[in-house]
């Protein structure tokens, strides 16, 4: 089924990177919403806007026209209204598997259903969760939020467990080098960068963070 997407930033260069990953994988690329009016059953549109140099009329218009993908350097807690207006909200630096899944996530419910609309029903699913703390599931190395699930890698896992094992303390660098089996270096760094990637950019929240000259903390 085709896929339309229309990518609204004013960072050129971005832009041409995003319409070539998603070209690679078959989607349509296109510069306004013409091509709405021949619309065939099965095609999807989307606009992939940053929020960050749109304006409110622009962010409604794309709402209420396609399923609307905004992303923004800042976390949806501090731009409510932006983020509440999206289907689907990313804080950037975001994988393009998270693009990806929204796409797959959307081909399975037109197979069921036509796609209804719901207001920011990414954060929606997040916030119902409200009250609930981020683990880790040992059996098959997840990190867990409510119903989502999420993918670690052995060394992610190692280091999420730390933090969850001690929330709301500080755990320092040299632990989590000591954990990793290493005894200097940054490697503890990229591997929180990582964890940030999966997890706070997918939920759009802010769960991990650094205190500068000690460690890291999980404060949730």
């Amino acid at each position: 089924m085709p896929k339309y997407v229309r990518i609204v930033t004013s960072d050129s260069k971005f832009a041409r990177m995003l319409a070539l990953e998603l070209e690679a994988i078959g989607a349509l690329i296109v510069s306004d919403l013409e091509h709405m009016d021949q619309k065939d059953k099965g095609d999807s549109f989307y606009t992939l806007a940053d929020l960050d140099t749109c304006y409110d009329d622009e962010i409604i218009e794309f709402a209420q026209k396609t399923t609307l993908i905004g992303y923004s350097r800042f976390y949806a807690s501090e731009i409510p209204e932006k983020s509440g207006a999206c289907d689907v909200f990313l804080h950037r630096p975001f994988l393009m598997s998270d693009i990806y899944d929204i796409f797959a996530d959307g081909e399975k419910q037109n197979k069921k259903k036509p796609l209804q609309r719901k207001k920011n029903k990414l954060n929606m699913k997040y916030q119902s969760h409200k009250g609930t703390y981020l683990s880790v599931d040992v059996r098959d190395k997840h990190a867990v939020w409510g119903e989502v699930r999420i993918p670690l890698s052995d060394s992610e896992y190692k280091i999420l467990s730390e933090l969850c094992a001690n929330r709301g303390d500080i755990v320092s660098r040299e632990r989590m080098l000591n954990i990793l089996g290493a005894e200097s270096g940054n490697i503890s760094d990229v591997y929180i960068c990582h964890l940030r990637r999966k997890i706070d950019s997918r939920l759009g929240l802010k769960l991990i963070y650094t205190v500068r000259g000690e460690g890291y903390i999980l404060k949730n």
